[in-house]
């Protein structure tokens, strides 16, 4: 079946060694002229500056071996995802939603992502003919597909939005067939090749068909790919109540589990929808890999790759490790790097706090309300008196916290305060929402993953939290949030910005954090 399908849609081409090098080093050549350190010279690159020698073999996957350091050649990964759900015949609820989803795992896990919802016939045809050329320059490639799927004579057909179909016949000019697909991909000769179809849902042209199959057909894995349906050959999976589909949901849970090996990463999605299901929806996979794959193999190199630019003062270095991770860990601190890169400093003014104003500002930042402290985080009447102490964590005076950020610059600072627009110590992050005492494990997942970003994952690193005064628990309750991560050097700021303020240090306006 695979091989009748490559050979229908293969065209003729004839591929260089290397595809990819001269786009790929001009790009890096870019980045690098931006630089004022002298280059380094590369016999396999055109001259780039150290960080950048990183930096480019991250952006193009070549083997860029600069005279001081070696770096491993990691070959790129490229998804096409797309999601239908505006059919006029049998709409679905989730598809859209599953692909958005979807995409933003995948750039996170290092896949540059083309993204396509509600996508016409036109639309799907050329998005898979530009996906199987970008396969063509080397790398992984992914191809996922949420909506209406159909089978018809053994093949498999994945529906447009746009589709007409009135009888069997016009499937082949109607719909796209996923040997397409399979075949763009076989033509590259990749090593490895996904895809993922979480398309077995009723026919809506049943009616209209003689036959009267359902869900897919099964689909033969040629050599290097591994096929993923959301339920077994000839069943039909469930579009789902909430915001995804059942088999998604627990897709984009299994894709962040500690081990991605990509067998394991799929045979929990099986145990999971099978068991929630009570054994109606199976899903299925089918693999010819001949190695390992792994979706997060690319974390060690995200971390390798911003540890090189961490420090830098050259947006151009910061925007290099984004269009490699768009959604990686430390994406957001990129974005604000480059954003305060962008800001001229402030004008330093120096203020002296009068020892009798002091005085009054931090008896009410140490006021004793006579509430105990507890180890699980307040649910409802934030504003109210709080505990003078916290388990687990410390308490910082404002006078401390003002010693500490002067003499540390890696103490990272989080207002949570729940108000439409704020006003924090400069530097801060506003995390609008984080200090509710009812934290769901989404809502947990989340916080976690916005701290290791915000910290580099580095779980001594200080944190401190902050809302308005001694009568907010939202920054106790996000304190005790953290501790609960397994952070260690917790603060919570008690007397919060009314304190900051009377000390006559400054604030700034912030916009809340995407979290």
């Amino acid at each position: 079946m695979i091989a009748a399908a490559v050979t229908s849609y293969r065209q003729a081409c004839s591929r260089a060694r290397f595809p990819g090098l001269q786009d790929g080093a001009r790009r890096a050549k870019i980045v690098a002229e931006s630089l004022p350190v002298p280059p380094m010279h590369n016999p396999m690159c055109p001259p780039l500056s150290r960080s950048l020698v990183i930096i480019a073999c991250a952006l193009t996957g070549l083997v860029c071996a600069s005279t001081a350091h070696g770096a491993d050649s990691k070959e790129p990964r490229i998804a096409l995802v797309i999601g239908n759900s505006t059919y006029k015949l049998d709409p679905l609820r989730n598809p859209v939603n599953d692909a958005e989803d979807m995409a933003r795992a995948l750039q996170a896990k290092g896949f540059q992502v083309t993204l396509r919802k509600d996508a016409s016939h036109r639309q799907m045809i050329e998005s898979i003919s530009e996906f199987g050329r970008a396969l063509k320059k080397g790398g992984v490639g992914l191809f996922y597909f949420a909506g209406h799927g159909v089978q018809s004579k053994g093949r498999n057909f994945l529906v447009p939005v746009n589709a007409k179909v009135e009888s069997e016949g016009e499937l082949e000019f109607e719909t796209v067939d996923a040997n397409r697909v399979l075949a763009a991909m076989d033509d590259a000769g990749n090593r490895v090749n996904i895809m993922i179809l979480d398309a077995c849902r009723n026919n809506p042209y049943v009616r209209s068909f003689r036959s009267s199959s359902r869900g897919l057909a099964q689909m033969d894995a040629a050599k290097g790919s591994y096929i993923a349906f959301a339920t077994a050959p000839g069943s039909v999976a469930s579009d789902g109540d909430g915001r995804n589909g059942l088999y998604t949901e627990l897709l984009l849970k299994s894709l962040n589990a500690g081990d991605t090996d990509i067998h394991k990463v799929f045979t929990r999605v099986t145990a999971d929808v099978s068991r929630i299901t009570g054994g109606k929806q199976i899903p299925w996979t089918a693999s010819s890999l001949t190695g390992d794959f792994a979706f997060a193999a690319t974390q060690a190199d995200e971390r390798a790759l911003w540890e090189s630019v961490k420090e830098t003062k050259n947006a151009a270095e910061l925007e290099a490790y984004l269009e490699k991770f768009p959604e990686g860990l430390y994406a957001s601190v990129a974005r604000a790097r480059i954003k305060s890169l962008a800001t001229p400093p402030p004008v330093q003014v120096a203020t002296i706090a009068p020892a009798s104003v002091a005085a009054a500002v931090y008896a009410n930042e140490d006021k004793n309300f006579g509430i105990a402290p507890t180890r699980a985080p307040r649910k409802g009447k934030y504003h109210a008196p709080t505990p003078t102490e916290i388990p687990g964590g410390k308490v910082i005076r404002t006078v401390d916290l003002k010693q500490l950020l002067d003499s540390n610059k890696n103490v990272v600072v989080v207002d949570v305060l729940d108000s439409k627009d704020r006003s924090t110590i400069p530097g801060a992050t506003w995390l609008q929402g984080a200090g509710s005492g009812e934290f769901f494990a989404a809502e947990k997942a989340r916080f976690a993953t916005i701290l290791e970003q915000l910290t580099g994952g580095d779980k001594g690193r200080s944190l401190v939290f902050l809302c308005m005064n001694p009568e907010c628990w939202l920054s106790y309750n996000a304190s005790l949030h953290a501790i609960d991560a397994g952070y260690r050097e917790v603060y919570w700021f008690r007397g919060g910005t009314d304190a900051w303020r009377g000390a006559g240090y400054p604030v700034r306006s912030v916009k809340t954090a995407s979290w």
